[in-house]
């Protein structure tokens, strides 16, 4: 059962190289439907898309109006719907070890969420 968020600032989602490209040319991205994110960074990480060239994913920093549905059996959290993101900076990792055992480049999207 869901209940009320706990407090939380960085929560993760995962993303596809295409998105991935377009935040790289518009750095805003507007999400209509309902957003999901998980407090965990792994969780995140669609580990079977071998195919894409690396694991892209949004660390979404939450201002302190932010509402969503918390999971805690699977630290998943739902965000509000209509939630405007905004890229302030991109690293990227090669050859990290990820929980399957592969090595992976993992490309980090730094994004706020915008009121």
């Amino acid at each position: 059962m869901a209940e009320e968020s706990q407090p939380f600032r960085i929560v993760y989602r995962g993303m596809s190289d295409k998105t991935a490209r377009y935040l790289e040319q518009e750095n805003v991205v507007t999400v209509t439907g309902s957003l999901d994110t998980t407090l965990r960074f792994w969780n995140a990480c669609d580990l079977s898309k071998k195919h894409d060239a690396c694991l892209n994913l949004m660390a979404i920093s939450l201002p302190e109006h932010a509402k969503g549905r918390y999971n805690p059996q699977n630290a998943k959290i739902v965000l509000e719907r209509d939630v405007t993101l905004k890229c302030i900076g991109v690293a990227e990792f090669n050859k990290i070890l990820t929980p399957d055992g592969t090595m992976r480049d993992i490309r980090l999207f730094a994004m706020e969420m915008k009121a």
